[in-house]
């Protein structure tokens, strides 16, 4: 079934200086307000820059393995240590692929479809580990060319997904990776009508983790949602399918600090609630920094 665009709409109010910095083929945004009306229990969002843009013949190749026949734009951007950021992708011409790399160009997320969404468009939700420049992809994933909106927001820290408090099971990196192969059955926890299992793994601060979940043997019926949390029980990322055509899910996330991690491995909401999944956690850096 084709994923229906969405139109971005809504007024915005200036406020201050610009979060993306003038440098590669972007320019200077200005910090906004977005005024639209929120959800109860949504997190509050404040609109800091938003880009009209063009992917062209003229542009470089992106360089990740997924998307590098496809053309980039590349923008600049200032975070600050601890703040949570959402940066949207929308175009009514392609497949929106979204990536987030450091100031040194090393990859720290990226995003095909938004969590969520039934669109083509990309999201991505990071909390910034240091103050500093980072940097914004926006490409395509099909290789396709044409014009795009890119939009940046401070949001409050997502809100705590309550419930997940099963027994959870303790996952060891041996060599840098650990892989479960195991089912969702009726046996298995509930939360809003899905089943999950919570596994603890360390991560070391400055190294970078891909957690991926994927269908085992479930001919496609298996829709897998991956969330990460702190040991706290807060929310760091989430993924519904993370590469357009497959329904396994896939967080990419650089440890802040040492120590324990939460991964919950459910299914997306309206799917059978049962059946195999494998869950792969491989360690993606060298040193920590």
């Amino acid at each position: 079934m084709l994923k229906q665009r969405m139109i971005l709409a809504g007024a915005m109010l200036v406020l201050g200086t610009a979060l993306l910095a003038p440098g590669f083929e972007g320019q200077a945004g200005e910090k906004q307000v977005d005024k639209k009306q929120k959800k109860k229990g949504e997190p509050k969002k404040i609109a800091l820059f938003s880009k009209a843009g063009e992917l062209t013949e003229g542009d470089d190749k992106d360089t990740s393995a997924l998307t590098g026949n496809s053309r980039r734009k590349v923008y600049k951007v200032n975070l600050e240590k601890d703040k949570t950021y959402q940066f949207d992708l929308k175009s009514n011409d392609f497949d929106a692929f979204l990536r987030l790399e450091d100031s040194a160009g090393k990859e720290l997320a990226y995003n095909d479809d938004a969590p969520g969404l039934n669109t083509l468009d990309s999201r991505i939700v990071y909390t910034a580990g240091m103050t500093g420049e980072f940097r914004v992809v926006a490409t395509s994933f099909s290789g396709k060319l044409g014009k795009f909106a890119l939009m940046v927001s401070e949001v409050s820290s997502p809100p705590t997904p309550a419930g997940f408090n099963a027994k959870p099971i303790e996952l060891k990196l041996t060599d840098g990776k650990a892989t479960y192969d195991g089912e969702l059955t009726d046996k298995d926890a509930m939360l809003a009508g899905r089943r999950y299992k919570v596994f603890i793994v360390a991560f070391e601060e400055g190294k970078t983790y891909q957690i991926t979940q994927s269908g085992n043997g479930n001919k496609g019926i298996f829709d897998s949602y991956l969330f990460l949390e702190d040991s706290a029980g807060a929310r760091l990322a989430e993924n519904d399918d993370f590469m357009s055509g497959s329904l396994a899910s896939r967080v990419l996330h650089k440890a802040t600090k040492t120590g324990a991690y939460r991964v919950i491995c459910t299914t997306l909401g309206g799917t059978p609630p049962f059946g195999k999944f494998t869950l792969e956690v491989v360690e993606k850096s060298g040193k920590k920094k």
